[in-house]
């Protein structure tokens, strides 16, 4: 494991958790948890999970960043995702971890800003959700992504689950374990990969060994 997968695949794991639990609070209780509703906390505990997000998104940023041979090495779809994945989760990172927590400090809730930002919140999430989608569904026959592209493969699935448990229990369905089924996805391309012979720019160890 790489030193960028040591530092996202920790944070990643972290994230899934508190939103698996905050799916388990809202099932029990109906009621979430101040992972995914600012109004739950204090101004303390949103900004810290606003740039534990922040810092989750852009750790797994920069992990679609130094595994560019592995989409290199990929089919022309999975090699096609990694820009606008790179743009997401990008503009993702920016979002959660500096612009929401300046909107939380500044009680900014509504009007043009909120507006704008809202809306590029959306567009980062289309450009880091479909991609991944794609990734995993492109990679079931050839994958050079390790682990990574196994579980961005579940994403589908879930994606289905997740709208059928709309209909059913809307109260209880919600986003949220993609989203950490998406980051831990991420944070782990390039982990136990194939083809031990393909090499990172400028590194000085193979992708697939592991490092001390």
């Amino acid at each position: 494991m790489r030193t960028h997968h040591a530092v996202a695949v920790p944070l990643a794991a972290l994230i899934a958790g508190l939103l698996a639990v905050d799916t388990v609070v809202v099932a029990v209780t109906g009621e979430r948890t101040v992972v995914t509703d600012d109004e739950k906390g204090t101004l303390v505990t949103t900004l810290g999970t606003a740039v534990l997000l922040g810092a989750t998104v852009l750790a797994c940023c920069v992990v679609v960043a130094r595994e560019k041979a592995r989409f290199d090495a990929a089919g022309r779809v999975a090699r096609a995702t990694r820009r606008p994945l790179l743009a997401g989760l990008g503009m993702l990172a920016a979002g959660s971890g500096l612009v929401h927590p300046l909107e939380l400090v500044l009680d900014v809730q509504d009007g043009p800003v909120a507006a704008v930002s809202g809306l590029l919140a959306g567009l980062s999430l289309l450009l880091v959700f479909v991609p991944l989608l794609v990734l995993g569904l492109a990679t079931l026959r050839h994958n050079p992504f390790g682990l990574g592209a196994r579980v961005l493969a579940a994403l589908g699935p879930v994606v289905v689950l997740t709208v059928l448990l709309g209909i059913v229990a809307p109260d209880v369905a919600s986003p949220v374990l993609l989203t950490g089924l998406a980051l831990v996805g991420t944070s782990l391309i390039g982990v136990r990969a194939p083809g031990a012979a393909v090499r990172q720019p400028g590194a000085g160890t193979p992708a697939g060994s592991v490092s001390a």
